[in-house]
């Protein structure tokens, strides 16, 4: 008896582990990982602005402000909502700044919940990159 409801668990167990999903963190890890050292020194010319890109939310509008020093009309690149829990919920917006530097962001309609934000951005031909974690907050 204590043998077939030691057999029973064990094929309960394998059953349960197939029907999980792994997400990996990145599809495309290995190109991604030949290209980090750009990545390292657009986060180098981020940290030497001394300013970061000011991140605020409110009633579900995510507002960017970049660096007063960087000209708001020249400012391109893109902004990434990345679900580390689910690929399918990550989100991306192009950059987009109004006169005074500042970009909206309208997440009402998204799941709530930790995201990494990951701004990759140019001004005056030089790259920047920036990455927060937020935490979209219920309402």
């Amino acid at each position: 008896m204590a043998m077939i409801l030691f057999m029973l668990l064990l094929i309960t167990m394998v059953y349960m582990s197939m029907q999980q999903t792994y997400h990996l963190v990145e599809r495309d890890y290995y190109p991604k990982a030949l290209e980090y050292q750009d990545r390292i020194d657009k986060t180098s010319n981020a940290d030497k602005l001394g300013e970061k890109v000011r991140i605020d939310q409110s009633d579900g509008i995510i507002y960017f402000t970049f660096p007063a020093s960087l000209d708001p009309g020249k400012v391109r690149g893109s902004i990434m909502f990345y679900r580390p829990s689910d690929e399918s919920m990550d989100l991306t917006f192009s950059i987009a700044p109004d006169t005074s530097g500042r970009q909206a962001c309208n997440l009402v309609a998204v799941p709530k919940g930790k995201y990494i934000v990951k701004i990759d951005y140019e001004a005056d031909g030089a790259g920047y990159f920036q990455e927060e974690t937020l935490l979209l907050k219920m309402q």
